[in-house]
């Protein structure tokens, strides 16, 4: 086992007992010291109260619940949550307040004369997210739940997070336990008080608690930091996490290590709550993750071969986003506006890797992964609205693009600098492998970007889009890396296909009549019918039109979302039906429809002799396999 000294939280300690020593000596009459109480043994009933108590001085105050949350990139401070809130001074008189008419966030207030703090009661209304809240709100149910500390505190806005010192206690159910990457400085009858945190810290740190919390510790080689998967549910059952996948996560861990470097932090906690009552969530902080799955996810994890990518995701986070993160992505509050043009290195190298590593230490078979790259290979070539929007600015514009577009999504695009961001980082690795015989890949890369000692852990080292392309250079001068981010990322693309991509890889990219193994697997699972690679549509199993594909046969005929199909080939309308008509369409050389649009019924005959398309690879004889190479743990 290799030892790694256990510097970050000691130094983190040391920064924060600094940093309070300085400003208490200044002639500045606020501490920066507050008390926050949050009681939560009404959480089965979707409610936390909260008091923080908050030192003042006379004068103009504006508090500041938490509004761009880390993780998010996102305005996402689900305020619109907080009720029955009230400030009192410090002889308990109500002091008025306002909100801040350009920042929903904000209000402001007068401190009176003589009063040295202030308290701040509200509740917190539990388990109704937005859509871009989900990852970093709180939930409640009859035996576990979930918090944010964000959700239920507010700061001045004046301080700096890293120097805002809050000791933060924390009352639970009877019986329940927690578990959070904070230290404990004391618990007794159910409540649970920890030692003294900056801002920073205690927003990044989450927590989970239940009755039947449960806890595994995972086996690695790499790092003496203790690593815990914790996992609340409804029933203890749900909470079963066998040995097989846990093995898993320990070459998980790692492989991360070996890609990116030594892992940064004294200890890890991934955050676990499974349940069907759940958004799928998850949210990457510096010792922890928070992460939500439906009830089944660990039960059936081998048996369903699930990679739970989510986990691998959120872990590389503590490299990328956590221990480097693009220059003014983070400010040193939590109201100013995040610069977020680089999220297709902070989020889009993190999907490569995850599903990279997964595949590496056997969450997922080569040929899972293969054909994953395929599905979403034949999906964006088919994204016309590539055309028109660039990566970079689906990164820009995400705030509006997280609620996926239910008609026309093609056109409109989302959030793709995850997705399409991996595909730049799989082009970046194989144009590497190749201009090097495979001496050097994107993993050299990594470790040479991600590999740094950090002033202050828990602060990470920014970076700027010339440090990318830099640090590129320096592991393969034989590419403008410059020019290729310009046309692969900050710029609408004239051909939407990906035949440069799978020839670097050593493959075909083509269609074929007949689907994978993989892909076979999941037409039995779909309960709706997929053919928007033949027709250019799917729908739903009542045969409702749920996706058209831009310049697609459907879309030549006028089908419309929305539209149900009523028969087949003058058959009423089954799944397997309509599957059948496609697999006959080289004979009959169409497939007739009729379908009901409101209160209309028309016939709709669709000259189409293709057959079933399904994408796959094929290999290029005598081509170097860039992709198996890919997939190969070093």
């Amino acid at each position: 086992m290799i030892f790694t000294p256990p510097r970050a939280k000691l130094a983190r300690v040391f920064a924060l007992l600094v940093a309070h020593a300085m400003l208490s000596l200044t002639a500045c009459a606020q501490s920066p010291r507050a008390t926050l109480n949050v009681d939560a043994t009404d959480i089965p009933r979707r409610l936390l109260t909260a008091r923080m108590e908050l030192p003042v001085r006379p004068g103009a105050l504006d508090l500041n619940f938490v509004e761009w949350t880390p993780g998010n990139h996102n305005p996402s401070g689900p305020i619109q949550n907080v009720v029955d809130l009230t400030i009192t001074d410090d002889r308990g008189r109500r002091v008025q307040w306002t909100r801040d008419p350009e920042k929903m966030t904000r209000l402001n207030l007068d401190v009176p004369d003589g009063v040295s703090f202030i308290t701040v009661d509200f509740a917190y209304i539990t388990n109704q997210p937005s859509v871009v809240s989900r990852s970093t709100d709180s939930y409640g149910f009859p035996t576990f739940g979930g918090m944010n500390w964000n959700t239920v505190l507010f700061y001045p806005g004046d301080v700096d997070k890293d120097e805002f010192i809050i000791e933060p206690t924390l009352r639970l159910p009877d019986g329940w336990t927690h578990a959070t990457s904070l230290d404990v400085a004391r618990e007794a009858r159910g409540e649970v008080m920890f030692q003294p945190v900056s801002l920073a810290e205690l927003v990044d740190s989450p927590v989970i608690f239940g009755s039947e919390l449960r806890t595994y510790t995972l086996d690695t080689q790499l790092t003496d930091a203790p690593h815990y998967i914790h996992a609340v549910a409804p029933f203890a059952s749900q909470t079963e996490l066998g040995p097989e996948r846990l093995e898993k996560f320990g070459y998980m861990v790692d492989e991360a290590i070996r890609v990116f470097g030594p892992f940064p932090y004294d200890e890890f906690h991934f955050l676990v709550m499974l349940s069907d009552d759940l958004p799928g969530l998850g949210v990457e902080h510096n010792e922890s993750t928070f992460i939500a799955f439906r009830a089944d996810r660990f039960i059936n994890a081998e048996k369903d071969g699930d990679p739970i990518g989510t986990i691998p995701h959120e872990y590389i986070h503590a490299w990328c986003g956590k221990q480097r993160a693009p220059e003014e992505l983070l400010a040193r509050d939590y109201h100013t506006t995040a610069d977020t043009r680089l999220l297709w290195v902070y989020e889009g190298l993190t999907s490569y890797y995850d599903d990279v590593i997964a595949t590496r230490v056997g969450l997922m078979t080569a040929s899972e992964y293969r054909d994953g790259i395929t599905s979403r290979l034949a999906d964006y070539q088919h994204r016309s609205g590539r055309e028109w929007r660039s990566v970079e600015d689906t990164a820009v514009f995400l705030r509006f693009l997280r609620a996926r577009s239910k008609h026309w999504y093609d056109r409109r695009r989302g959030t793709s600098y995850y997705s399409e961001g991996a595909l730049f980082w799989m082009d970046a690795d194989a144009i590497i492998r190749l201009g090097t015989n495979n001496e050097r890949s994107l993993d050299d890369f990594c470790r040479a970007f991600f590999d740094v000692d950090v002033e202050l852990p828990g602060t990470p080292i920014t970076y700027t889009r010339a440090d990318i392309v830099n640090t590129l250079r320096g592991v393969y001068d034989g590419e403008d890396w410059d020019a290729l981010i310009r046309a692969r990322i900050e710029t609408p693309l004239e051909d939407l296909s990906f035949d440069h991509l799978a020839t670097k890889l050593g493959y075909t990219f083509e269609f074929s009549n007949e689907p994978t193994a993989e892909q076979e697997k999941d037409i039995r699972g779909q309960r709706g019918v997929d053919l928007r690679y033949s027709l250019g549509f799917s729908t739903d199993r009542d045969g409702v039109i749920t996706r058209i594909l831009p310049g697609s046969i459907a879309d030549e005929y006028g089908l419309a979302y929305d539209m149900r199909i009523l028969a087949v080939n003058d058959y009423l309308f089954n799944p397997r039906r309509l599957r059948d008509a496609v697999d006959q369409s080289p004979a009959n050389g169409h497939v007739t429809l009729l379908v009901e649009f409101g209160d209309r019924v028309e016939k709709k005959l669709l000259l189409y002799d293709g057959g079933p398309k399904y994408p796959r690879f094929v290999e290029n004889v005598g081509a170097p396999l860039v992709l198996k190479a890919i997939i190969h743990s070093n």
